[in-house]
């Protein structure tokens, strides 16, 4: 069976599945949220619709996938809040403090209309400082009265929605062969995106608006690209300006499309960016230091997440490998980083469990994920190996777009859940890579593999 009838033979299933499993899906999630908070079912429905009618607009059709996502990601919600519960009750189905959860307790206590329970102490750290534009956000988007944390989340399942949809039409549209439900699929079962949509921080929203970003400026949809942006702006200002540099290589592109061949050369497009791209690398890190001197920086690395994320267990920040790459010049500094970040999240079995506590978005990040990653970055080299060989002009296009995010990421914050922003177009080359296939491509992928497998337990050995 070839790849085209493999992808259509997916695309089957998926309709089946959609048929059948959407109502079921809907009915449990549901019944739970009615178990837990019965006031909650109100929001639990109106986010439903919210998500028919913007894909209704968007897409110009109505499809049950919608809401069959809409269920699947809510009963993972659901499954999440239980879980967390069940192990913080302190926190009342939050995520935790500091070393073990992150910031959607924060956003909670920021958003909500009225606290019926009494939260943790860390949970009203970002009050002194003011609401912050996401808790306002949640705020804003929800028209019922802010209570529990079912009012609200849904919000972010609507996003987790549209993740995986957009990545599927931004592929069909960019790179136009059989590979789009394969960056559907990777999408929406990866469990790194999950675990940092599916609470209340901003990161699976921010990446949705970014890969619906370049949905519309690839369909010409600007009112849409528009609104996108702007809110990716006020969510987090450091992520709309990377979306902005994302949205203009892309727009070269839809304007050199449109350009008659006599005029422009994508030769010469992939040659400007080649050099664009290098020009940054080498810039960046003089920029960096200037910025230092003046005091224009004071911790563009966050050395509290170095101590608290990889330090802990009395190992000590001087014996730390990867405090001490932070402490290398300029120049091997920023790309040592960019590299160590292309490999974050770590597999880190040790992370699922802490002080006695399991953490189950460690376990999806630091576990699940790092074993499935393997499959993926193999994908992943054996499409960039091809496409160099080939010429695959649309799949390098993309990898230089990739790797500035990443480095430009990785000077900003090495907090492994900030890379859910770029996640989708990594997921739309490494699908090209079950399309591009040659001997040569698998044999590369196989032994860069392995030396992958060794770096990882190296890092995990030194840090």
């Amino acid at each position: 069976m070839n790849r085209v009838d493999k992808t259509y033979k997916y695309e089957f299933w998926w309709e089946k599945i959609s048929r059948y499993a959407t109502l079921p899906a809907i009915l449990i999630s549901s019944l739970l949220v009615s178990i837990i908070n019965i006031s909650s079912l109100l929001p639990f429905v109106y986010f439903l619709v919210v998500s028919i009618f913007l894909y209704a607009i968007i897409f110009k059709k109505v499809h049950a996938e919608v809401i069959l996502l809409y269920g699947l990601y809510s009963l993972i919600t659901i499954i999440l809040y239980l879980v967390q519960y069940a192990t913080l009750p302190e926190y009342y189905g939050f995520s935790g403090g500091l070393g073990i959860g992150t910031d959607d307790c924060r956003h909670f206590v920021a958003s909500a209309n009225q606290l019926t329970k009494f939260y943790p102490e860390n949970c009203y750290a970002h009050l002194q400082y003011g609401i912050p534009n996401y808790s306002n956000f949640l705020n804003l988007f929800t028209p019922f009265k802010i209570t529990h944390v079912f009012d609200v989340v849904f919000v972010n399942v609507i996003a987790s929605v549209f993740l995986p949809i957009f990545t599927r039409e931004v592929y069909r549209e960019f790179l136009n062969n059989t590979g789009y439900f394969y960056a559907f699929i990777f999408a929406a079962i990866c469990p790194f995106i999950v675990s940092n949509s599916l609470v209340l921080v901003r990161d699976g929203l921010t990446a949705t608006l970014l890969i619906g970003s370049v949905y519309f400026i690839l369909k010409n949809k600007y009112v849409f690209l528009i609104i996108s942006l702007v809110l990716l702006f006020y969510i987090r200002i450091a992520s709309g300006a990377m979306a902005m540099l994302i949205i203009t290589f892309f727009g070269l592109y839809v304007y050199h499309k449109h350009k008659s061949d006599k005029y422009t050369s994508p030769v010469l497009l992939i040659v400007i960016l080649i050099v664009s791209s290098i020009s940054v690398l080498i810039a960046l890190p003089f920029v960096y230091d200037y910025m230092v001197s003046k005091h224009l920086v004071d911790s563009l690395f966050r050395e509290e997440f170095l101590l608290g994320y990889f330090i802990e267990g009395g190992s000590g920040r001087e014996s730390s490998a990867l405090v001490k790459m932070m402490t290398l010049p300029a120049f091997l500094r920023i790309p040592l980083s960019t590299v160590f970040f292309l490999v974050l999240p770590l597999f880190s079995p040790s992370d699922i469990i802490r002080e006695g506590i399991f953490i189950p978005r460690s376990f999806l990040m630091s576990f699940i994920f790092p074993l499935l990653f393997l499959f993926y970055i193999k994908v992943f080299i054996n499409s960039l190996i091809y496409s160099v060989r080939n010429l695959e002009k649309k799949v390098i296009l993309l990898f230089i777009i990739y790797l500035l995010s990443i480095l430009i990421l990785s000077q900003m914050s090495l907090q492994p859940r900030h890379k859910t922003m770029v996640m989708p177009l990594f997921y739309i080359i490494a699908a090209s890579g079950m399309v591009y296939k040659d001997k040569l491509g698998q044999q590369i992928s196989t032994v860069l593999l392995v030396l992958f497998i060794v770096g990882q337990l190296f890092l995990i050995a030194v840090l």
